[in-house]
C-alpha cells in the first residue's frame, strides 16, 4: 500500500526534519500525504519555508539546510506521486476510514490551520447545494428539456411531419409534448443525440425521407468507416420519427431492409464479444452485507444503505426498481419485507396492470438480523418533508449522512464498494462486484441447488408478471418456499456455492471443455500412437505462392489496401505496413485501419519512399505480399543511392588527401 510505504519513507527522514514537520501535526499517517503534496507543488512557499526553519532549529547532528531540504523535498515528492498512484485500499483508508480524532482534545486555532490546509480543495458535493425533490420530478424535469431540444431540430422539417403540422393552435408547444407519449427521458435524449449527429453529415434535408436520402445515410457510415452500433442507432432513430410524428415509414420496404443489413454486415468488425455479464456475489459478500448493518464503526446512513442492498439481493430485483420504491409503501411482513415499486423497467407509473410486489425473505445468513436498519429507517424517510419516492437517498461524500435526493447508480456502486470492503470482503469481489450482481444471486444459487424451474421463474419476476397471477395466487408464499428449500440446501451442503470468483478453466485438458472426461482413468497412462500413424496418407501439396495485394481476389475482399503506421513499433522500431479488405477489415492481424495514424501505400513511389524505415506485418504478410516490381525498384533505387554515395565520400576523401599532399610538399619547397 501506498501509506505504508509513505510513513516508512518518513520514519527514515532525518531527526531534525521529523522534529520540524511534527511542530505542523505532520506524523507520517495516510492523512499527511495530502499536506505533503501542497508542499511538492508549491502552493505556499512560504509554509516550505518555515518547515525547513524548523527542523534547522531542532538540527543537532549539524546535517546542513541543504540536506534537510533536499530531504523534504524527496518526501513531499514521494507523497504527491504517491496520491496520484494510490489504490483503492489507499482511498478507502484516507476517505472513507478517516481516522477518529480525540473527544478531550481542545479546539486551537493550530488544529484549525491544519484542517484548512488538508481541505484547500475541497468544494461540495453539487447535491448538497440544491434542495431536495423526488424521483419523479427529476424524471418530468429532464424529459421536458429533451422534448424541448428535439423538438427545436425537428422544426424546419413540420411541412413533412403530420402530427406536428396539424397541430398549429397557440398551445401547440403543449400538444407536441403530447406526441411523445410515455417515451422516457433516456429514450428522448439517445434519440436526439443520433438525430444530431445526423443533421451534421447529411448534404440535404433529411425530411421528407426518401431512397436517395436513406440510402446517402448507409453510404456515409460506410465510407466513414463508423461502428455498426452507430449506424443501428441512425437507423432506429429514423423510424421512431416517422412513427411518433407522422411520416411514411419506407425503412420498412425490402430493398431499403436489405440495403441496412448489408452495411451492417460491413461494418461489423469483430469475430465474436467481451462476456460483460455480470459476477456472482460469493457468500463472503453477503456475509459482509449482514454484518454491515449492526456495524458500529459505519455512520447510520451506511448501515441502512447495507440492508437496502441486502434486500435487493433477496428479492432479485434491479436497482433501477429499488429506487422507485416509495418508503411509505415498504412493509413488513412475518417472514418477508415487501416494497411495491411504483414503475419498472418493464411497466410505466401509470399502467393499468398492477405492479408487483419486491419481496425479500428474512432469511439470515449469518445470523444478524439485516432487515432492521431498512424496517426502522423507511417509515423515518418517509416522514421527511420532501415527501420521497425512492428507498435509497443520496449520500454525503464520507457516507455518514443522507441527502433528500436519489442516490444515482455511480453513487451507489461506490457505496456498496465501500460496504464489502469495510466489512472483510476479498478484494476480487469488491473490485469486480457490480449492482446489477445483486439480481443474478438468488437465481443461480436456485439453479446450483436444482430449484424446479417452474418455480424458479418467480424470483425476481423473471417472466411476464401475469404469468404469475394464473399460476399462482400468493406470491408471497411462493418466493418464500422457494427461499427455504434453497437455503436448507446450501447449509446441508456449503460446497454447492463457489467461494470465490469462478474463473475461465486455463488448461486445455480441463472436464470443462470435454464432456468425457469424467469417463478417464486417471490410473491408466495414455497409449502412444504409432509414428506411422501420425504420418500423413498423402503427400505434401507444394506451397502456393502468395498474391500481389493489389491483385489480391476479389471474392475475399482484394484488392487490399496497403497502409503504413505514422509511427514506429516493436522492438526494432520499424513503421509497420499492413493490408485491409474493401471494408476496413484487417487481413491478418488486429490493427483497426484508421488514416489519422496511417498512411496510404498507393504506388512504388509511396513504397520507395518508406521502403528503408518500414517492414511488412508478420501476420499480414501470411495473407498477401508487396508487389514484386515494387520491391525491385526500391532495392534499386536505394541500392544506387547507397553507391552514388559512397563514390561521393571516396571521391571527397581522395580530394582531401591530394589537398594535404599539396600542402606538404610545398612546405617542404619552402
Amino acid at each position: 500500500m501506498q501509506a505504508v510505504r509513505f510513513k516508512e519513507a518518513f520514519h527514515n527522514s532525518p531527526t531534525c526534519l521529523k522534529l520540524g514537520l511534527a511542530s505542523f501535526d505532520v506524523t507520517g499517517d495516510a492523512s499527511d500525504m495530502l499536506f505533503m503534496s501542497d508542499i511538492h507543488t508549491g502552493v505556499d512557499n512560504d509554509l516550505n519555508e518555515q518547515i525547513i526553519q524548523a527542523a534547522s532549529d531542532n538540527d543537532t547532528n549539524n546535517i546542513g539546510e541543504h540536506a534537510i531540504r533536499t530531504s523534504l523535498k524527496k518526501l513531499a515528492n514521494l507523497a504527491h506521486n504517491f496520491k496520484r498512484l494510490r489504490t483503492r485500499e489507499d482511498q478507502i483508508m484516507e476517505l472513507y476510514q478517516p481516522p477518529t480524532p480525540s473527544r478531550t482534545l481542545p479546539h486551537t486555532m493550530e488544529l484549525i490551520a491544519k484542517a484548512a490546509s488538508h481541505w484547500r480543495h475541497f468544494s461540495p458535493t453539487k447535491y448538497q447545494t440544491e434542495a431536495a425533490t423526488t424521483q419523479k420530478a427529476i424524471e418530468d424535469l429532464v424529459s421536458s428539456k429533451w422534448r424541448s431540444r428535439f423538438l427545436t431540430k425537428l422544426l424546419p422539417y413540420i411541412e413533412h411531419l403530420l402530427y406536428m403540422k396539424q397541430n398549429q393552435a397557440a398551445d401547440k408547444w403543449e400538444r407536441w409534448h403530447m406526441l411523445f407519449g410515455v417515451t422516457r427521458a433516456n429514450t428522448i435524449k439517445n434519440h436526439c443525440l443520433a438525430f444530431e449527429q445526423m443533421l451534421k453529415f447529411l448534404e440535404s434535408d433529411p425530411f421528407p425521407l426518401t431512397t436517395d436520402s436513406a440510402m446517402h445515410i448507409l453510404s456515409h457510415h460506410i465510407q466513414k468507416k463508423s461502428t455498426a452500433s452507430r449506424l443501428r442507432k441512425a437507423w432506429k432513430t429514423l423510424r421512431w420519427i416517422c412513427k411518433t410524428f407522422g411520416h411514411d415509414d419506407i425503412t420498412s420496404r425490402q430493398d431499403l431492409k436489405n440495403s441496412y443489413d448489408h452495411a451492417i454486415d460491413k461494418l461489423n468488425t469483430s469475430l465474436y464479444t467481451t462476456n460483460k455479464k455480470a459476477i456472482m456475489p460469493t457468500m463472503r459478500a453477503i456475509h459482509a452485507l449482514e454484518k454491515a448493518t449492526t456495524n458500529d464503526r459505519l455512520s447510520k446512513a451506511t448501515q441502512y444503505a447495507a440492508a437496502t442492498f441486502r434486500y435487493q439481493l433477496g428479492c432479485s430485483g434491479r436497482f433501477n426498481d429499488i429506487q422507485h420504491v416509495a418508503p411509505h409503501t415498504f412493509t413488513e411482513q412475518s417472514h418477508t419485507v415487501e416494497g411495491f415499486p411504483w414503475q419498472t423497467k418493464t411497466m410505466n407509473r401509470n399502467d393499468s396492470r398492477q405492479h408487483k410486489a419486491l419481496i425479500c425473505p428474512k432469511h439470515s445468513f449469518t445470523g444478524i438480523h439485516w432487515w432492521l436498519p431498512l424496517t426502522t429507517g423507511a417509515p423515518l424517510l418517509a416522514a421527511h418533508d420532501s415527501q420521497p419516492d425512492y428507498l435509497l437517498p443520496q449520500p454525503d461524500r464520507h457516507f455518514s449522512a443522507l441527502i433528500p435526493r436519489p442516490c444515482q447508480y455511480h453513487t451507489g456502486l461506490k457505496w456498496l464498494r465501500h460496504i464489502l470492503a469495510s466489512n472483510d470482503c476479498d478484494p476480487e469481489t469488491t473490485n469486480s462486484i457490480t449492482l446489477h450482481s445483486l439480481r443474478l444471486w438468488a437465481a443461480e444459487t436456485a439453479y446450483l441447488t436444482n430449484i424446479d424451474r417452474d418455480k424458479r421463474k418467480y424470483i425476481g419476476q423473471w417472466s411476464h408478471e401475469a404469468t404469475a397471477d394464473i399460476y399462482t395466487r400468493d406470491h408471497r408464499v411462493m418466493i418464500t418456499s422457494i427461499w427455504d428449500e434453497m437455503t436448507s440446501k446450501i447449509h446441508s451442503d456449503p460446497t454447492i456455492l463457489p467461494s470465490t470468483l469462478q474463473l475461465a478453466p486455463k488448461d486445455p485438458l480441463d472436464k470443462d471443455y470435454f464432456v468425457d472426461a469424467d469417463d478417464r482413468d486417471e490410473d491408466t497412462a495414455p497409449a502412444t500412437p504409432a509414428i506411422n500413424d501420425l504420418l500423413p496418407n498423402t503427400p505434401l501439396a507444394a506451397p502456393t505462392a502468395l498474391p500481389d495485394a493489389t491483385s489480391f481476389p476479389t471474392d475475399r475482399g482484394g484488392p487490399l489496401t496497403i497502409m503504413v503506421n505514422s509511427r514506429t513499433t516493436g522492438k526494432d522500431r520499424v513503421r509497420r505496413i499492413h493490408f485491409y479488405t474493401l471494408g476496413g477489415r484487417p487481413i491478418g492481424c488486429a490493427t483497426k485501419y484508421n488514416p489519422l495514424t496511417q498512411e496510404a501505400i498507393a504506388n512504388d513511389d509511396d513504397y520507395v519512399s518508406c521502403y528503408l524505415k518500414s517492414e511488412v506485418c508478420k501476420h499480414c504478410a501470411r495473407h498477401a505480399k508487396i508487389p514484386d516490381t515494387w520491391t525491385d525498384l526500391a532495392t534499386a533505387t536505394h541500392n544506387h543511392k547507397d553507391i552514388t554515395a559512397h563514390s561521393d565520400s571516396s571521391r571527397s576523401e581522395d580530394e582531401a588527401s591530394n589537398d594535404t599532399a599539396s600542402e606538404k610538399e610545398a612546405s617542404l619547397t619552402l
